[in-house]
């Protein structure tokens, strides 16, 4: 499996993962629900690790696709990197978050109750950025999300046509 392939493959894990950890970690708060809570926090965790594997596999993804890529994709794949950076930041430290609480859990403590409205508002916060995140990772393959550009394929012109 190429970088590319690896890239596309995984950046959906975190972006949808943790959307569905804020899910599961508001019905454990509003059902007052430990064992949803501690779900919610694995989620997390796990959506961690596929962040740092979606963030790992950026760079490799970058070279491997420069040569074709237009100085406007390019532009925008880097802009696309540098937020990327610090949603991966993000992202980890909110999983290290999560671990340390399970790790708690595992040890018997009960999960505080403050941690139920802290974790909501990080998923929230989180989710923004990751959907930010995605968006602008969109716009280096679908042209069609650009501001005004439509593709002469979905115009309804040939790709020679539009070229003259």
């Amino acid at each position: 499996m190429s970088a590319p392939q690896l890239h596309l493959l995984i950046v959906h894990v975190p972006v949808i993962g943790v959307f569905f950890a804020l899910l599961v970690a508001g019905a454990a708060q509003w059902w007052k629900d430990e064992r949803l809570m501690k779900l919610g926090l694995v989620m997390l965790l796990l959506c961690g690790i596929s962040a740092g594997i979606a963030y790992a596999s950026g760079p490799p993804t970058y070279e491997k696709l420069m040569p074709v890529m237009s100085e406007e994709t390019m532009n925008l794949a880097e802009t696309h990197a540098g937020v990327a950076r610090g949603t991966f930041i993000f992202c980890v430290l909110t999983g290290l978050f999560a671990l340390q609480l399970l790790i708690r859990a595992a040890g018997g403590e009960a999960i505080p109750r403050w941690v139920g409205p802290v974790l909501l508002a990080l998923l929230l916060a989180l989710s923004i950025a990751l959907a930010w995140t995605a968006h602008l990772g969109g716009l280096i393959r679908h042209p069609e999300l650009r501001a005004g550009e439509v593709p002469a394929h979905l115009a309804g012109r040939s790709p020679e046509a539009s070229s003259h």
